[in-house]
């Protein structure tokens, strides 16, 4: 199984797909994969995954990636460093997570000459989330056309997203217009990425309507359980409403938007304290989890 980009649990959606042998697979990647060891490290760090508990789910990628190392296989670097650093992500260590990225994809191009999508939409995520913007939108665009839809998606989302953080609104109309073409009607996830892109293409023109469009863009992903990606709808629709004076409303947006950061964080003890904080505060705290301080050098 892979760790992909397509889950309720990180800012880059994550589903476990099951990687079927093919004809040509080399037969160290079968030895690998019918290793009891393997079976149990990768089985166990998806496991905790799915709980939440990130740093056990790390200790069972690492092992997975070392015995990946001993039977020199290619796939196994790949399955396991990609899951790796998948959860140094949703446990907000990006600088890890790239330097996890770094090192698999040196020690699989090593063996394999090879395309990496995964490991360049990860990568895209994590220099999105580092705020190098520039090298986030250059990934993702890399991954536009993509045969696999839901990797071209997710590459789309970040290309917009960044491009929005940094002003650069001929990438962001370029990220939607990639989301349109895919064939409708869309799934609840991209008509999801699609609302909230296209909120941010709105939001100083048309406000009105991109507070709509962030509103169901955030309702979207809480049905479907994309929690991070909620987040950041609702710290977009929080910031539409006080350009737009609605002071109430984005302080009730922010109080959510640091709710659920609280306990992305780990720290839910932190919930009874959040009436005292003011809407500064508040918008800091949920913006710890989604957006970068630094800018890029």
């Amino acid at each position: 199984m892979r760790t992909t980009f397509f889950s309720t649990h990180c800012s880059i959606v994550v589903v476990f797909l099951l990687l079927s042998a093919c004809s040509g697979e080399k037969r160290e990647n079968l030895m690998l994969r019918e290793s009891p060891m393997w079976s149990q490290f990768i089985t166990a760090g998806h496991d905790s995954f799915m709980l939440g508990r990130y740093a056990t789910a790390q200790t069972q990628y690492r092992k997975a990636f070392d015995l990946a190392f001993l039977h020199d296989s290619a796939y196994g670097l790949e399955e396991a460093g990609y899951n790796l650093a998948v959860t140094q992500l949703t446990e907000n260590q990006p600088q890890k997570a790239l330097e996890t990225v770094q090192v698999t994809r040196k020690a699989v191009l090593l063996r394999e000459n090879k395309p990496l999508p995964y490991l360049l939409l990860v990568e895209a995520a994590v220099y999105d989330r580092l705020g190098r913007y520039e090298k986030a939108e250059y990934l993702a665009q890399e991954l536009l056309d993509v045969p696999n839809t839901e990797i071209a998606a997710r590459a789309a989302l970040i290309l917009g997203v960044a491009a929005d953080r940094r002003g650069d609104y001929f990438l962001l109309e370029k990220a939607i217009a990639r989301l349109e073409r895919f064939k409708k009607p869309l799934s609840l996830t991209h008509l999801a990425d699609l609302d909230e892109l296209q909120a941010r293409s709105l939001r100083k023109n048309n406000p009105a309507q991109a507070i709509i469009l962030a509103d169901q863009s955030a309702k979207i992903r809480q049905k479907i359980g994309a929690y991070h990606d909620m987040l950041r709808a609702l710290i977009l629709e929080a910031r539409i409403a006080e350009t737009m004076g609605l002071q109430n409303k984005a302080r009730g947006l922010w109080m959510r938007a640091a709710q659920s950061a609280s306990v992305m964080l780990g720290k839910a003890d932190t919930l009874s304290k959040l009436d005292t904080m003011n809407t500064a505060t508040l918008a800091q705290l949920a913006l710890s989890v989604t957006e970068s301080t630094e800018s890029e050098k």
